[in-house]
Formats: structure tokens, C-alpha cells, sequence
């Protein structure tokens, strides 16, 4: 026979070349010492045989005290217990396909009469209220520029034209300038000379004077101030202490230039 020809191994069903068929039959015979007594096949353990009985050879071969009545199963057991489990597979098993096939029915089958058409979805009825919307957006404007005027801007009743319609427009930017120094007015204010601080809160800087921005800037830029002089007189206490105990530093203090350089230009309060 051809070497090159492949050959199965009667004992683990393996396809290999005839000329590594020796080889593999020892190491077989080696490994599986279990047999199946049905066939020439063995395994490493009994567990195996039984899987391997159960699964490739039916009940009449294996001679099974207890066996399954449907006629298209070939189980076989030599326990009671056993196969009243299998049994109850079997009717699991049935009555779960039944209700699967009923879902399905009625999922297929619609309520009610199968010959009646279903009602068309009611279109949206947006449309039709476009109209009303668009009348309430004069009265909304009216509104709005109400609240921007100010109750100190209503007019006096002698001063309303008795026309329906006013007698002069109303103009928004003279609206929003009013509101601007209106709001102006009313924030908060701090003086350095009174000493007064500001509450914690958000400005809106662009709504008061530049003096005053300023020096609200500078109220909130003190702590930072305070903590840039504590790291200046740290570098003075630490330089001092390296040259009194012979400790070698930079001749150039880059710290202190740079501590200097932000007290400079952006301290609010030397």
C-alpha cells in the first residue's frame, strides 16, 4: 500500500498516513485503555465509553433494561429515573413547539374580523393650528417688549392715543440700552477706599463702568496675590538657609525673577 495514502485509526477514529499508523496505534493503545465492547473503539475514560455507547449506538446493541417507546429515538437506559427524565424532554419538548406554533398563529392572525381593512392612522392635526399660533405671535411681541421697557416706561393713561394702533413705533435697541444701565445700576458695587467686598457671585462686567470692573477684578485677584508673597518670601528663606549651611544653589534665581516678573505686571495690590 501507498505510505502516502490516508488510513483511519480503528481505535480514536483518527485519519493519518499509512506510514504513521504504527506509530499512532502504539501511542493509542497506550492512551485509551477503556473499551467500548461494541466496537474496537477505546477511551481514556469510562465516562467516555458511556457518552461514546449513548451517542453511536442504540439501545437494542447495548442491551438497556429500559427503553424509550417513540419510534424515532433510540434511547436506552438501565435506570427508571433516567428515563422517566427522558421521557418528560419528550413532552417538554412537545408542548413547547405546540405553543410556539400557537403564538405564531395568532401573532399572524389579527383581531376582529379578517376580511375588515384596518382604520387609516389619523393624520397630525398640526397644520390646522398654525394659524392660531401665528395669531398669538403679535400678542407674544407685545408681551416681550412690555417686560424689556420696564414698569418706569409704561406710559401715562392721558399720554395712550385713543387709536387701536400706536402712534409711534417702538424702537428695541433704545429698549436693551435702557435694561443695560438699568441692570448697571443695580449691581453690586465695592470701593477700596470703603473697604467693602463684593458678594460671591458672577458679574456681568460688560454691564458696569470699566473703574468699577476693575476694581472687582481686583478684589477676587487678592488671595492669588497673597499666595505669590508667601512662595517669594519661602525662595528668600530657602536661598538663605543653602548659603548659610554651605548648600550650592544657582547664582541666578530663576524663581525670584519669575515671582517678580508676576507681581509686576499683573498684582492688583503692590
Amino acid at each position: 500500500m501507498d505510505e502516502r495514502v490516508k488510513v483511519q485509526c480503528e481505535i480514536c477514529n483518527m485519519v493519518l498516513p499509512y506510514a504513521r499508523m504504527p506509530i499512532h496505534l502504539k501511542e493509542c493503545r497506550t492512551i485509551r485503555t477503556f473499551p467500548c465492547n461494541l466496537c474496537p473503539r477505546y477511551f481514556q475514560s469510562q465516562a467516555g465509553v458511556n457518552k461514546h455507547q449513548g451517542q453511536a449506538h442504540s439501545a437494542d446493541e447495548r442491551g438497556t433494561a429500559f427503553r424509550c417507546h417513540h419510534s424515532d429515538c433510540t434511547f436506552g437506559t438501565n435506570s427508571e429515573q433516567s428515563l422517566k427524565h427522558h421521557l418528560n424532554l419528550h413532552i417538554t419538548g412537545f408542548r413547547r413547539s405546540l405553543s410556539r406554533s400557537r403564538s405564531r398563529s395568532h401573532s399572524r392572525q389579527p383581531g376582529g374580523n379578517q376580511y375588515s381593512r384596518p382604520e387609516p392612522e389619523p393624520m397630525d392635526q398640526q397644520p390646522t393650528e398654525q394659524p392660531q399660533q401665528e395669531n398669538q405671535q403679535p400678542a407674544l411681541m407685545e408681551e416681550v417688549q412690555n417686560l424689556v421697557m420696564g414698569q418706569n416706561d409704561v406710559p401715562l393713561q392721558n399720554d395712550v392715543p385713543k387709536v387701536g394702533a400706536r402712534a409711534t413705533p417702538i424702537h428695541m435697541d433704545h429698549n436693551l440700552e435702557q435694561s443695560r444701565e438699568d441692570l448697571a445700576e443695580e449691581a453690586p458695587a465695592c470701593s477700596a477706599a470703603s473697604g467693602t467686598e463684593p458678594p460671591l457671585g458672577i458679574y456681568d462686567l460688560r454691564l458696569i463702568d470699566p473703574t468699577r470692573a476693575r476694581l472687582i477684578m481686583a478684589e477676587e485677584q487678592r488671595d492669588l496675590d497673597d499666595i505669590v508673597r508667601n512662595l517669594r518670601e519661602n525662595n528668600h528663606q530657602l536661598r538663605r538657609y543653602c548659603e548659610n549651611h554651605g548648600i550650592g544653589i544657582l547664582e541666578h534665581d530663576v524663581i525670584g525673577e519669575q515671582i517678580e516678573a508676576y507681581m509686576r505686571i499683573f498684582s492688583v495690590s503692590d
